[in-house]
């Protein structure tokens, strides 16, 4: 006699039922907003779509009459690519991890422009299902102003990363389609695009908008090192055993001190808002002199607020990041010794100050006393047994 089976068609009907009854859900909410008007209907975490939602109904979309779907002109297309080449090879190869991802789902990926003209496509389009070969084409105007609310549209508008389900789509026709999306900022905050999942006729996956915010954020790191810089500065509050680069917020600073880009997770610890530009020079960052930090070494460094944040400056020269670009002529003129000879010099004088209270000087410098024996190629003293 066999073992009897799991009770597997209970869960699947458990898992159906409560599919149908977040779908019910979806449905009523959008009734009140779409059909009879009202305002501030959605949670406060949701806020952006109901926001959304209304901006379509503004500029005169209907939720049940066609969608359209129009692609920009050939030339148009050939000329937006062209533009977007630099995003295009920093997001290259995160497209394909990403597809590879979420293919056991049934999603595809889209990168888009900060239009939400669809740049590049990747993953396996079921080219069979006329709904799939609709959205997964190059050039195509996927922006919320042409086909009103999707994770593309919500993504560039709310700046955050966002998961719409079926029928949460404005148009009734869209509600076949699920998504994820997050935008892509560029070193001086500014939107480069979105990366977007989409599957059709799939289960809720919310958590799919945490993976497409990872993915977003390792591009903004490619673009982010594309740029020219002399140090890679890593940041990342206190508690970790060490600074991570794979995962650490990431500023760009040049020999003198200037910030030249910044990724969305350093302005976000730094209390910016969504696309504000980073700092303008690092002093306006650290609240301690930030010469002495870019040495290759983890600090643990004190901001203006006063907090305090761990920190590594990389030097990009004795890496394997895109090579700086040359100093103009007047940074040169400034930069004429290496920076860590400016260090030297500049510990020294605190010493020489402190009377060589290696102590004092290094508290006047907000540095440790074994920075100051390190720089200064000095032996720290024995402690006292």
């Amino acid at each position: 006699m066999s073992a009897p089976r799991a009770a597997l068609p209970a869960v699947s009907v458990s898992a159906s039922g409560a599919a149908a009854v977040r779908l019910h859900q979806i449905d009523h909410l959008r009734r009140r907003v779409l059909v009879h008007g009202e305002h501030n209907v959605l949670p406060a975490g949701r806020a952006w779509l109901e926001q959304s939602w209304q901006r379509s109904l503004s500029v005169g979309h209907q939720p049940h009459s066609r969608m359209v779907f129009d692609s920009v002109s050939s030339p148009e297309r050939k000329r937006l690519l062209e533009a977007q080449r630099g995003l295009l090879a920093a997001a290259h190869g995160v497209l394909a991890d990403t597809a590879r991802a979420v293919a056991p789902l049934g999603f595809f990926v889209l990168l888009t422009d900060a239009q939400g003209v669809v740049l590049q496509v990747a993953g396996a389009v079921d080219t069979r299902d006329p709904r799939a070969r609709a959205i997964g084409r190059v050039g195509l105007d996927l922006s919320e102003r042409r086909v009103g609310t999707t994770a593309i549209g919500a993504a560039l508008a709310s700046r955050q990363a966002v998961w719409l389900h079926r029928t949460e789509h404005f148009y009734a026709e869209a509600g076949c389609y699920s998504c994820a999306g997050a935008p892509l900022a560029g070193p001086r905050g500014e939107l480069l695009g979105m990366l977007d999942v989409t599957g059709i006729d799939a289960q809720e996956r919310p958590e799919l908008a945490h993976l497409v915010a990872q993915a977003a954020q390792r591009v903004e790191a490619q673009v982010l090192l594309a740029q020219p810089h002399r140090w890679r500065v890593s940041l990342a509050w206190p508690g970790a055993s060490a600074v991570d680069a794979a995962t650490a917020a990431l500023l760009l600073v040049d020999d003198d001190g200037q910030v030249t880009g910044a990724d969305t997770q350093a302005r976000t610890m730094l209390g910016l808002s969504d696309g504000e530009r980073p700092p303008s020079h690092l002093s306006a960052v650290l609240a301690e002199p930030w010469e002495a930090l870019l040495d290759g070494v983890e600090h643990e460094a004190v901001l203006w607020s006063g907090l305090r944040m761990r920190l590594r400056a990389d030097d990009s020269r004795d890496s394997r990041a895109p090579a700086r670009a040359a100093p103009s002529a007047a940074v040169a003129k400034t930069t004429a010794k290496p920076l860590k000879a400016h260090q030297r010099e500049w510990i020294r004088q605190a010493v020489t100050q402190a009377r060589g209270n290696v102590s004092a000087a290094a508290l006047s410098l907000g540095i440790s006393r074994a920075t100051v024996y390190r720089v200064l190629g000095k032996t720290p003293p024995e402690s006292p047994h």
